[in-house]
């Protein structure tokens, strides 16, 4: 479980970003005493995404397939990591929150704080098309550095009251009912 204490440890260009963020913004709290309230979130998932995520790239294929866009074989990388997950609607609750309550200085996990197996996610997708679609893993991309990666939320909950009210498989619904809207 990642605590908002833990040790930044980046293991690739992407988090190294986040780092440096997460850093700066304390830099600007203490040096300017500016009002900066730091959040680190954690996978999102719901309507309107973009490719790139998990869940959007999941279902992007099913509406291809489903589209007859492409054949019924989905690519996927590696399916045994757990990810935290959160509904993009409950993730703008909780900022909402946090600009109301959240402390100057104070860094924050927007979590679930629930360990959902990748393999879980493409499987209630699936289960969402009338499609027989194989799965086959993409060469070169079933290694994963971080194979779980969950966020305690208990301080963000302390701060503000704030829980998150989205179920995962309505919000994997409401991507590929987004997908299918394209």
């Amino acid at each position: 479980m990642i605590r908002e204490d833990s040790a930044l440890r980046p293991v690739h260009a992407y988090g190294v970003s986040k780092a440096a963020q997460h850093l700066f913004g304390h830099q600007y709290y203490e040096q300017y005493n500016l009002d900066v309230v730091r959040v680190c979130p954690f996978n999102l998932t719901g309507y309107a995404l973009p490719k790139g995520l998990v869940a959007s790239d999941f279902a992007q294929q099913i509406v291809a397939m489903e589209r007859l866009q492409q054949e019924p074989i989905i690519q996927v990388g590696d399916l045994n990591s757990k990810r935290d997950f959160l509904d993009v609607a409950d993730a703008v609750s909780a900022l909402v929150s946090l600009v109301e309550k959240g402390k100057a200085g104070e860094y924050y996990n927007l979590a679930s704080a629930q360990p959902i197996r990748i393999s879980d996610i493409l499987h209630d997708l699936l289960s969402m098309s009338k499609l027989a679609i194989k799965i086959q893993p993409r060469p070169n991309s079933m290694v994963n550095r971080v194979p779980i990666q969950i966020g305690a939320n208990d301080k963000l909950i302390s701060a503000t009251d704030w829980q998150p009210q989205i179920p995962i498989k309505q919000s994997l619904a409401s991507v590929l009912a987004y997908w299918r809207e394209q």
